[in-house]
């Protein structure tokens, strides 16, 4: 026998009993031609696996080994793969015997010599040419099959379309989907037809918005839609065009959790980039609070340094007390961070206990006055007890940034800046107006915003920061802060927090 690695090429003739190789040598030359392969069967057992593959099969009744052993019309019964037929040749057979084979259930009956004549040619070449229709449509039945068992155990649901959209195939999900109308989904169905009656057992109906997005993506299936009908769940609906124009397959999947893992994962980044937005912020606030006190503390050193030899003892000792003043209200801040958690969360936490208010504002006014000898800076405190139930870090960094910045923009020969404090219906208010440059009229709605800097600030140093960290401060508070300004004639800011 030939090998089989090359048997199954091609498709093949498979000889029974040839004994004496008679079919072997008078058929060779026509299945060259026909680019077939001959197979001659050596044992019964392998009847099915080379019949499979057979376009024709001859076999030789003369009495022999294998005839004697099986009948092959009833193996071929057995076995709904083999297709093809199974002819029945002998020495000399009578017209009893080839009717005999015929009722046996052989497909054809002849004579042994019948394979010398001319017509033996065409009537070979005619039963090959059905063997391989036969076989053909085996096979591609088989494959349809396949096609839907592998659409069936898909997750998804198909329909496929040929090139006029009707229904050439629907797998079983919608018959599963739609009870009641699934079993209608035939071959050769128009989509639209079947698209509204879906939809009707469904209770979608022209005129709902669902209908007419819907009734658009299956009256011309191209592209992708995302929809839900009401439930949970979330579908897409993906057209795609078979190879040469023969027509659509149509997807629907379930992306229920594909969309809850998609808005997971966006819940995520967006906690992610505000956790990232809120360390720089608390970088930002950190590095700014930090920068004021030193400023004092480097603006009062840098005087002594400068003036060490004319300043009078008393001078001196009030300079170096406000130095220290600052240094400690500086590793006060430290220490406030470091043991809050605003090292792990980057937020300011509400701490209010006992506060001298009264001593902070006259702390903060004599320091920056102390800072800036040409610059007034003046206070009234109305009606604020000795301890106020308040968080004293936020009120000092409000109160630090309004008058560094309006220290930072007094202009002219007499700078004045008034710092005023009361309390009215359980709330601190603090004003503070200076004489300075003003606020453009246009830039006022922007102050509070987040690095904004006027276009009066060009050559004085700062973020952009201050005002912006003010506002956050006294909201975290429970207050609020505003401003009134004219160009040319100063700035009013006040803020008011609450009392716990």
């Amino acid at each position: 026998m030939q090998r089989e690695k090359n048997i199954f090429d091609k498709p093949l003739v498979l000889l029974i009993d040839d004994v004496d190789h008679f079919y072997q040598e008078k058929l060779s030359a026509m299945a060259l031609e026909m680019d077939l392969s001959l197979v001659t069967l050596e044992q019964v057992d392998d009847f099915d696996r080379f019949a499979e593959h057979a376009v024709l099969i001859f076999v030789n009744k003369t009495p022999q080994k294998l005839t004697k052993a099986a009948h092959f019309p009833t193996l071929k019964m057995k076995n709904d793969r083999i297709v093809c037929d199974i002819l029945a040749f002998a020495d000399s057979a009578t017209t009893k015997d080839r009717m005999s084979w015929l009722s046996d259930g052989y497909d054809g009956a002849l004579n042994r010599e019948f394979v010398e004549y001319d017509t033996f040619k065409t009537m070979f070449q005619n039963r090959i040419h059905k063997g391989f229709i036969h076989l053909e449509n085996r096979i591609q039945q088989e494959e349809y099959t396949q096609f839907k068992a592998a659409l069936s155990a898909s997750p998804d649901a198909f329909i496929v379309l040929d090139n006029r959209n009707k229904v050439f195939f629907v797998s079983q999900h919608y018959k599963k989907a739609y009870p009641v109308n699934g079993h209608k989904l035939v071959r050769g169905m128009d989509i639209t037809a079947a698209f509204e009656m879906l939809c009707a057992e469904h209770n979608v109906f022209p005129g709902d918005t669902m209908y007419d997005i819907m009734y658009k993506f299956w009256s011309q299936p191209k592209g992708e839609i995302e929809f839900s009908m009401g439930s949970e769940n979330i579908w897409r609906l993906s057209a795609a065009p078979l190879p040469n124009s023969r027509g659509t397959i149509i997807t629907t999947t379930d992306i229920s959790a594909y969309k809850k893992q998609s808005m997971a994962l966006e819940a995520a980044l967006a906690k992610e980039r505000e956790a990232t937005a809120i360390q720089k912020q608390f970088v930002d606030m950190v590095s700014h609070e930090f920068r004021t006190p030193l400023s004092i503390i480097d603006g009062h050193a840098q005087i002594i340094l400068r003036r060490q030899a004319s300043l009078s003892k008393n001078d001196m000792t009030e300079r170096v007390s406000i130095i220290r003043s600052a240094v400690s209200r500086l590793l006060n801040m430290m220490e406030g961070i470091l043991s809050s958690n605003m090292l792990k969360t980057g937020k300011f936490e509400i701490d209010c206990k006992p506060f001298d208010v009264c001593s902070l504002i006259e702390t903060l006014v004599n320091e920056h006055k102390r800072l800036s000898d040409n610059v007034e800076i003046t206070f009234d405190i109305q009606n604020i007890p000795a301890f106020v139930n308040i968080d004293g870090k936020i009120l000092t960094l409000a109160i630090s940034n309004l008058l560094s910045n309006a220290v930072k923009f007094s202009e002219g020969d007499k700078p004045i800046i008034q710092l005023s404090a009361k309390i009215d219906d359980d709330a601190l208010y603090i004003d503070v107006k200076d004489n300075g440059m003003g606020i453009p009229e246009n830039e006022i709605e922007h102050v509070f915003e987040r690095y904004f800097r006027s276009t009066i600030a060009s050559g004085i140093p700062g973020s952009g920061l201050g005002l912006n960290l003010v506002k956050d401060m006294v909201n975290l508070h429970g207050g609020d802060v505003s401003v009134e300004s004219e160009r040319g004639k100063g700035a009013h800011f006040r803020f008011w927090i609450h009392i716990a």
